[in-house]
């Protein structure tokens, strides 16, 4: 109850529902049929950025967008697996899990501006849509593996 988690696009199809791959890779996590119907894309809009703590994007293109609109969201803005990345070998969080979340970000921040950069690609989750199954498999099993290694992070005592 400590969090909110919302999503949006910097170049989203307006009220289009789920690409019927992508909602099928959530079957593991019971999140398929009906549970993901609610879905439909929305465009992020530069007001959101400025009222959240941190925005994931799915790849370097997307922070880039983000923080070319605004360029104060550079310090909460990274895409998903560079975030991920660096959150990895994070420690010394204090144990309630929202301050954890907090402190996570401004390490993960400072950890950004002291690390040698990676290839884009390293970071990114290459967009399935136009492509196979196998490309919206890939991309969840990538977003999966990112969003896991930050739960744990948060959730680590």
């Amino acid at each position: 109850t400590g969090f909110e988690v919302s999503s949006a696009g910097v170049g989203a199809v307006v009220g289009a529902p789920m690409h019927e791959w992508s909602r099928a890779e959530l079957a593991p996590w019971n999140l398929h049929g009906a549970a993901a119907e609610p879905f439909v894309a929305r465009q992020l809009r530069p007001a959101m950025v400025g009222q959240v703590d941190l925005v994931l994007g799915l790849g370097t293109r997307h922070r880039d967008t983000i923080v070319g609109h605004d360029p104060a969201a550079l310090a909460t803005t990274f895409s998903l697996r560079e975030f991920a990345r660096l959150a990895g070998d994070v420690d010394g969080l204090p144990d309630e899990p929202v301050d954890r979340a907090h402190a996570l970000v401004a390490q993960v921040r400072a950890r950004r501006d002291s690390t040698p950069p990676v290839a884009p690609d390293v970071d990114a989750v290459p967009d399935p849509i136009g492509g196979p199954p196998q490309a919206h498999h890939v991309a969840a099993q990538l977003i999966q593996q990112a969003v896991t290694t930050i739960v744990e992070v948060i959730a680590r005592r």
